[in-house]
């Protein structure tokens, strides 16, 4: 009787495999097991029986083998383990990495509609408030091509300073006061000026000021001039009078010619003047907040701007004829910090001097009371006016909270923040999220003002 093949299959023993895969293999057994295996048809007699016998029927291998599938799995959950553990590690690794703590402040603030006159007075001291003068001069020129030529003769003309650091009361000269340079060359002012007295502070001198025209004695060239200083000739008599009452070129002195004359008529003359006054006039405004000093606000109202009344230029010594515009401009300027302290002193009852400040100053609308009576170079009080809204916010010192944060607790922080009377509330972010400490580092932590 042939034997049963299944029966002849020698299992050799394996490691038992988890329950999924156990019942996989179970049903799989149990398939090959209820197979019928037909044997051969006998073959000659004169082979033996045992000879006769056919090997058993390969089993095919299973394409989804229990073991192989078991072995499979385990590697890819070894490798998923290993991924979830260095994500882990890479997450703790950034978080010490990014760890710090943001703090958010938002500081006092008050918010008050101005509409109120001011009382200021030069070089005053707070809780006065002060003004300070700032004065600068500049010149533009406009050249056109002559149209013309002729025999003549001109007269050199400039622009002079004259100092006054002899009295603190106005000294008055007349108009044709004569004026010497150090090469010897006469010089009359066109006009009769008033040079104020000089201010002292302390052991320093400021010594009055004031601009004249001057016109050359004779014409010629040799009356033109570069910068330089002039003697007041009518003081040699007084010589403590004659070293403090000087002048100095505000411009070059220049036009002084004789003999062939090139020409423009006195309508291009014109034109060109008036154009080199009007580029003047910008230049002058321009150049005023160019050089305001750091810290300080100018108010469009607040500036004068002077320029010199001189007669166009017909004919010259060069082929093109030059028209010169010289001017001043002076202006009220004030510091910011005062104007901010002066603002909270009016509109906050309990102010107590905080520094503050106020975003919207510069979009205030000024006005200066009785400018069109207002000499600046001699004017020591004046009344201004500002309109508008504005928000009062108190300075915050971030070097302080930093230093009051450092290695505290953070359920301290509210408690810790309230003890500064410049901030209305605070918020905090500590990363790693689970800390629950600031860190001990100060550069490791960074505050934000946000000003509303």
């Amino acid at each position: 009787m042939a034997k049963n093949v299944v029966e002849d299959i020698i299992k050799t023993p394996k490691r038992e495999p988890s329950v999924f895969f156990s019942e996989l293999a179970k049903a799989t057994n149990k398939t090959l097991s209820t197979q019928e295996v037909k044997p051969k048809s006998p073959r000659s007699t004169s082979r033996s029986t045992s000879a006769r016998q056919s090997p058993p029927p390969r089993i095919p291998k299973d394409p989804i083998s229990p073991v192989f599938t078991e072995r499979k799995y385990h590697k890819h959950a070894r490798i998923w383990v290993f991924a979830a553990v260095s994500v882990f590690i890479l997450f703790f690794a950034l978080s010490f990495l990014f760890s710090g703590a943001s703090v958010s402040v938002s500081p006092k603030t008050v918010s008050v509609d101005i509409a109120t006159d001011f009382a200021s007075e030069k070089d005053a001291i707070l809780p006065s408030l002060p003004f300070q003068l700032m004065a600068i001069s500049a010149s533009e020129k406009v050249s056109n091509p002559s149209t013309g030529s002729k025999v003549a003769s001109s007269k050199a003309t400039g622009t002079v300073v004259l100092f006054n650091e002899y009295s603190t009361t106005p000294q008055n000269l007349l108009i044709n006061t004569r004026l010497e340079a150090p090469n010897g060359k006469i010089y009359y002012t066109d006009k009769a000026v008033s040079i104020p007295g000089y201010k002292k502070t302390g052991t320093t001198i400021t010594p009055g000021s004031v601009d004249v025209k001057v016109t050359a004695a004779e014409a010629g060239e040799e009356y033109n001039s570069p910068l330089t200083d002039f003697t007041i000739i009518g003081f040699k008599t007084n010589a403590d009078k004659y070293a403090k009452m000087y002048g100095r070129s505000r411009t070059e002195i220049s036009g002084g010619a004789t003999g062939n004359m090139y020409t423009v008529s006195a309508e291009e003359a014109s034109a060109s003047y008036a154009k080199a006054r009007e580029t003047l006039n910008q230049t002058l405004m321009t150049q005023a907040r160019t050089e305001l000093p750091e810290g300080f606000v100018l108010f469009d109202n607040a500036l004068f701007i002077s320029i010199d009344e001189a007669s166009p230029i017909t004919e010259s010594k060069e082929t093109e004829i030059t028209q010169v515009a010289t001017g001043t401009a002076q202006a009220f300027i004030f510091k910011r910090s005062d104007l901010h302290e002066v603002i909270a002193r009016k509109f906050i009852q309990d102010y107590d001097g905080d520094l503050v400040h106020i975003p919207e100053l510069d979009s205030l609308v000024f006005e200066l009371r009785n400018k069109d009576t207002i000499v600046p170079a001699t004017v020591e009080d004046i009344t201004i006016n500002l309109t508008g809204s504005a928000n009062i916010i108190w300075d915050v010192n971030t070097e302080e909270i930093i230093s009051s944060l450092v290695g505290k607790r953070k359920k301290d922080f509210q408690s810790i923040m309230s003890i500064n009377p410049n901030i209305q509330s605070a918020e905090v972010v500590i990363k790693p999220f689970w800390e629950r400490k600031f860190p001990t580092k100060p550069e490791s932590i960074e505050v934000l003002v946000k000003e509303s």
